[in-house]
C-alpha cells in the first residue's frame, strides 16, 4: 500500500522557508552564525518555538509566559499596559430571556465564564475564545445568582435560589471544560439558608461562612458556621446576637446588638481567630450619645467607627491607640487591599486611598458614575493597579461620564477610555480604548460603543487581558 502523505506537506510550487533563510544569508555581510547572534530576543524566542512569525499566537502566548519585552527584560505593566487594545466580542445576548446585562466576569486558568442578570452562566476557552457551553446544565438549569472559583480546588462554585433558599454547587474545571455533567450534590445540605440565611466566601483566609436560618417553631438563634475551603470541611459553630460579621486576614469580628434596655454609649465587640474560633478579645468602644452609627469595618488589626457628622476613628485592637479622621465622608463601600495595607472608599463620583493610619495617600478623580461606581472598577491581584473607565477629553483631568447618556455610539461615547492608575500614588500609567476604528459588527448593529453602559469589569494581570460586560450582553475582549 501505499504511504500517506504528511499532514503539512507543502505544494510543489510552494517556497520552502529554510531556503529563504539561506538567502537571506548569503546576501548578508554577517555570517550566518554571527547574523542569528545580532537578531532581536523577541525573534530568538521566536525561533527557539519553531515560529515563523512574530503575529502567531503561540508566540504571543510563549511571550506572556517567559515575561520578556523585546528588549529582553523582564516585562513589568508599564511596558505592556500601552499595548492593550480590543481583540474581539463575545455574544452572550442569545441568552438573555430574562435579562442581557452582565453582572458577573471570573476566569480560572483556562476558562472564561459570564453571567447574565437572567441567572444564565455562558463558559468560552479563554485562548481561543470558542463558546464551550452553559454552565446551568451542571446543575439541573437552576438560575445562578452568583460565581466564585476556588483555586484550591479547581472548583466554580455556583450560588442559585431553589424556591426561597439558596443552594452551593462545587464543580470541577475538568468537567465543564469536558463537557462532562455529573449529579449535581449541593453543598451544606445540613444548612437551611433561607433569607436571611447567607453565604460569603472568604478567598484571603481559604474560609466559606454560613448563617443558617432556624426552622419553622424553632425560637432559637440562627447558627453561624465556618468551613474550610481547601476541603469543604466543617470548622466551628458560633450564635448570638449577632448584627454584623466582618472578616479580615487572621481574624472576625463580631458586631452585636446594642441592647436597648442598658443606657451606655458603647457597642460589644468581639474578635475571634478565624481558624480555630478562639476568642482573642472582647471590648465596648465608646461612641457618641444618640448618633447614628454608620459603619464599623475590620482592617488587619484596625478597626474603622464612623458615626454620623463626626469624625472616622481607627483604632488599633492591640495598644488601644485611636486615630481620627477629620471630615470624612461615609463612603458606599469599602475594600481592603491587604497586600498593600491600604484601604479604598468608593463614593458615587471617585475613589480615594487610605493608609491605616488615617492618611489619604490617592485620590481617583475621573471614574464612571453610570451605574455603581465599584462595578466600574477593579484591581489587580498584587494589588499594585487600579484599572477603572473614565473620559479622555485630551487633558490631565478627565471628566466623568454622565448617567444620563443616550447608550449609542456618539463622539462623547467614543472618549471613553481605560484608565490605569498606581494604587498607591495616584499616577496615571497609560489610558487605552480611544481609537475605536474596529468595532464588531454585533456591538454596530445595537449602537453601542464598547466601553460604554460597562456593567462588570475583570483584570487578569498574568495574562495582560480586560474583560468588560455590558448591558446588552456582551463581553468585550481586550489584550496584548
Amino acid at each position: 500500500p501505499s504511504t500517506p502523505k504528511p499532514r503539512h506537506t507543502p505544494s510543489p510550487n510552494a517556497k520552502s522557508g529554510g531556503i529563504r533563510k539561506r538567502r537571506r544569508f548569503a546576501k548578508s555581510k554577517l555570517s550566518p552564525r554571527r547574523r542569528i547572534q545580532h537578531l532581536p530576543r523577541s525573534r530568538l524566542l521566536c525561533s527557539a518555538a519553531g515560529l515563523k512569525s512574530k503575529n502567531n499566537i503561540t508566540h504571543k502566548l510563549t511571550q506572556r509566559a517567559l515575561g520578556m519585552s523585546l528588549s529582553g527584560r523582564r516585562i513589568g505593566p508599564d511596558f505592556l499596559l500601552p499595548h492593550i487594545k480590543f481583540q474581539r466580542c463575545l455574544d452572550l445576548s442569545k441568552y438573555g430571556h430574562n435579562g442581557t446585562q452582565i453582572t458577573e466576569i471570573i476566569t480560572s486558568d483556562e476558562l472564561l465564564f459570564g453571567l447574565n442578570q437572567g441567572g444564565v452562566c455562558v463558559v468560552f476557552d479563554r485562548f481561543t475564545k470558542r463558546e464551550i457551553g452553559c454552565l446551568n446544565r451542571h446543575i439541573d438549569n437552576q438560575q445562578i445568582r452568583s460565581l466564585f472559583y476556588n483555586y484550591y480546588k479547581k472548583c466554580v462554585i455556583t450560588v442559585s435560589v431553589n424556591g426561597r433558599a439558596l443552594q452551593c454547587y462545587s464543580i470541577p474545571v475538568e468537567d465543564i471544560r469536558d463537557k462532562i455533567i455529573s449529579p449535581c450534590v449541593p453543598m451544606f445540605p445540613s444548612e437551611n439558608l433561607t433569607y436571611p440565611g447567607f453565604v460569603e466566601f472568604d478567598d484571603v483566609n481559604q474560609k466559606i461562612l454560613t448563617y443558617s436560618v432556624p426552622l419553622a417553631g424553632q425560637n432559637s438563634l440562627g447558627e453561624f458556621k465556618v468551613w474550610n475551603m481547601m476541603d469543604y470541611r466543617y470548622l466551628y459553630t458560633f450564635k448570638g446576637d449577632i448584627s454584623d460579621i466582618k472578616l479580615s486576614p487572621g481574624m472576625l469580628l463580631l458586631i452585636y446588638q446594642k441592647d436597648q434596655k442598658v443606657k451606655t454609649s458603647s457597642i460589644p465587640l468581639k474578635l475571634l481567630d478565624i481558624e480555630t474560633g478562639q476568642v482573642l478579645k472582647e471590648f465596648s468602644p465608646l461612641l457618641k450619645k444618640n448618633t447614628k452609627v454608620e459603619l464599623i469595618e475590620l482592617f488587619s488589626e484596625k478597626i474603622l467607627i464612623k458615626q454620623q457628622n463626626e469624625s472616622l476613628r481607627i483604632i488599633d485592637v492591640r495598644t488601644q491607640s485611636t486615630v481620627e479622621v477629620p471630615r470624612f465622608e461615609t463612603p458606599i463601600s469599602f475594600s481592603f487591599l491587604f497586600n498593600r495595607s491600604i484601604f479604598l472608599a468608593f463614593y458615587q463620583h471617585n475613589v480615594t486611598a487610605w493608609s491605616l493610619e488615617g492618611e489619604m495617600i490617592a485620590s481617583f478623580e475621573n471614574l464612571s458614575s453610570t451605574g455603581k461606581c465599584y462595578s466600574k472598577v477593579c484591581y489587580s491581584k498584587s494589588h499594585e493597579i487600579l484599572l477603572s473607565i473614565c473620559r479622555n477629553n485630551n487633558s490631565n483631568n478627565n471628566t466623568m461620564m454622565d448617567s444620563s447618556q443616550d447608550p449609542v455610539v456618539s463622539s462623547e461615547s467614543e472618549s471613553a477610555v481605560f484608565s490605569f492608575s498606581r494604587v498607591q500614588t495616584g499616577d496615571r500609567i497609560c489610558t487605552i480604548g480611544g481609537d475605536q476604528s474596529h468595532v464588531p459588527i454585533q456591538l454596530r448593529t445595537v449602537g453601542v460603543h464598547p466601553l460604554e453602559s460597562v456593567t462588570a469589569l475583570f483584570f487578569d494581570e498574568n495574562v495582560n487581558e480586560v474583560y468588560s460586560g455590558n448591558q446588552y450582553g456582551f463581553i468585550n475582549v481586550w489584550g496584548c
